[in-house]
């Protein structure tokens, strides 16, 4: 009887242990100025660079080891999905419930003899269970930090120098090199299949109106360039970065700062003219050994006016976030998912 007992007792402490790696701790809900945000722990021991929620329900994390894992339960808990690559992933994007595909990539290495893996496309078919990499062969080692498609078929993925297009719905990629650039590309966006933007370092900002066949750099804009763009329509764009929050109206052919705005962005979205969130590095906690907390910012006011904190502690730089609905997002910031509720 007692060996039986024991051995319940064993089954019993693995099951908790099991589930305990599975499913997250959930962190009391906090709010900041009326904006309600709650964190969840994934208990996953990896960092995450990227996030992509569908829906309320159903999203994805990917992290610098190529890992991703997927909810269907806003992320009360989640599941390892094979991407049969060990790069980093630095951006989902979804066409739809089951067609998606992630970019990433690894420009450097070290040795003697080393040769960078540059640059990868993976595409699932299957809401994610099965991923394969896209074939092509860019001129350079680059590490693809954004993509966007601006239609079902019409898509853009952008790193260094390069801009990478299909047409094809991802079966074929071409290559477009910008000369000179001076920067490096880090954000592209497209509000429909002709106008599109891509944000980059050391002040240039690229811009086409004819569906990437060609890209002109938009000025004037901050010398020090732009991590994140948020377009809201044809005509009204923002972008953010480490020094600026800016506003066009006239899509990037004039520029004008907003008044208080936040700096250290790295990441803007607008669900609407009127509420943008902006996330990114907030105070430094102090000491030879300690870390930048998170920031978290939205408006209501189309930009005039912003509320939030840089003082987030509970997590630290947020590079990345999703909004599936109006006013419910998720970010992440190590393997701390933040769900926001306005």
């Amino acid at each position: 009887m007692e060996k039986i007992l024991a051995i319940i007792l064993f089954v019993l402490l693995f099951a908790s242990c099991k589930k305990a790696a599975i499913i997250p701790s959930i962190i009391q809900p906090n709010k900041v100025d009326g904006l309600e945000l709650t964190f969840i722990k994934t208990n996953l021991q990896k960092n995450f660079a990227t996030i992509y929620f569908l829906n309320e329900n159903v999203g994805y994390i990917a992290g610098f080891d190529g890992s991703m894992y997927k909810t269907i339960d806003g992320g009360n808990s989640w599941t390892a999905l094979n991407t049969n690559t060990s790069l980093p992933l630095y951006d989902i994007y979804f066409l739809n419930n089951n067609e998606g595909f992630a970019v990433g990539g690894k420009d450097n290495c070290g040795g003697t003899g080393c040769v960078p893996e540059g640059a990868i496309i993976i595409h699932t078919k299957d809401g994610g269970q099965t991923w394969n990499q896209s074939s092509f062969a860019p001129s350079e080692k680059i590490e693809l930090r954004s993509i966007c498609f601006a239609s079902d078929s019409l898509g853009f993925t952008v790193g260094d120098g390069l801009i990478l297009s299909t047409r094809d719905r991802g079966a074929n990629w071409q290559e477009t090199k910008i000369n000179n650039l001076g920067g490096v590309m880090l954000d592209v966006k497209f509000i429909n299949d002709k106008k599109g933007l891509i944000a980059c370092t050391f002040g240039k900002l690229l811009k086409t109106i004819d569906g990437g066949i060609n890209w002109n750099v938009s000025s004037p804009f901050p010398a020090i360039g732009a991590n994140s763009l948020a377009l809201v329509n044809e005509n009204l764009i923002f972008t953010a970065g480490y020094t600026n929050l800016m506003k066009s109206s006239n899509f990037g052919s004039t520029w004008s700062d907003l008044p208080n705005y936040p700096t250290d962005i790295f990441k803007l979205l607008f669900t609407s003219e009127n509420i943008g969130y902006a996330f990114g590095r907030g105070e430094y906690s102090g000491g030879d050994f300690g870390h930048n907390y998170g920031s978290i910012y939205f408006t209501i006011d189309g930009g005039s006016s912003w509320k939030g904190n840089k003082k987030i502690a509970a997590v630290g730089l947020i590079q990345s976030a999703s909004f599936p609905a109006l006013n419910v997002g998720y970010a992440i910031s190590g393997n701390v998912v933040i769900k926001l509720v306005k």
